[in-house]
């Protein structure tokens, strides 16, 4: 299930000044159920009933099944003033709640601003025929992601052994109650250029920096 729920305010004033705020929250929420039935020899008079499966003490039918479930909650913000179709400035701030990170890093806040300038609106550029379009661009901004799979900060233990004839549970991962997320900033600079009357040929360029932080490094004890 996915909910978004959201507001906009836009509004020109003084025929130069364009102001556009957004609010919106957004749920999202995911259950799953599994069950299955593993047998072996099969009685080919009962593909598909339980009855045609053959026990014995070397091929033991088995039981399979499982639950979990996901939700993310999302508040957001985002805002943009445009001065004269000329100088731009936008901003957003959200704030995630994660079923799949530990109640204690479960909620962090993510923001991103960036500017705009059209060079092309500029009057020593407006009549220039050969330069059909130009605009310099730059943005910063941080995020984050959750590792695929719920729960994984929890312990958890695997019934796969035995002990004096019985089956028994062992450690499998041993959780991680700081379990955090993984989060990247990311910066960006650029230019959009369009060359000739037709906008015939156009160039764009870009550089950016990314990093991130408290990598996610998937590894099993042995």
């Amino acid at each position: 299930m996915i909910s978004t729920t959201g507001l906009t305010y836009q509004n020109t004033f003084d025929e130069k000044h364009n102001l556009e705020l957004s609010a919106y929250f957004e749920y999202l929420y995911r259950r799953n159920r599994a069950f299955g039935y593993k047998g072996y020899g099969i009685d080919s008079r009962l593909p598909e009933n339980p009855n045609g499966v053959t026990v014995s003490p070397t091929y033991l039918p088995a039981i399979l099944g499982g639950r979990t479930k996901y939700a993310l909650a999302s508040y957001m913000a985002l805002g943009r003033y445009t001065y004269d179709n000329r100088y731009s400035l936008t901003a957003s701030y959200r704030y995630d709640g994660s079923s799949r990170v530990a109640e204690a890093n479960r909620w962090h806040g993510f923001y991103s601003f960036g500017a705009n300038w059209n060079v092309k609106e500029e009057e020593f550029l407006k009549s220039n025929e050969f330069i059909q379009g130009l605009s310099l661009r730059a943005s910063y901004g941080t995020t984050a992601s959750t590792i695929n799979g719920d729960f994984n900060y929890l312990a958890t233990f695997r019934k796969d052994i035995t002990y004096g004839g019985e089956t028994a549970i062992r450690p499998y991962d041993p959780g991680n109650p700081n379990y955090d997320w993984e989060y990247v900033d990311e910066f960006n600079a650029g230019f959009d250029l369009e060359l000739f009357p037709s906008k015939r040929l156009r160039v764009a360029m870009d550089y950016y920096n990314k990093i991130t932080k408290n990598m996610f490094l998937i590894s099993r004890f042995p």
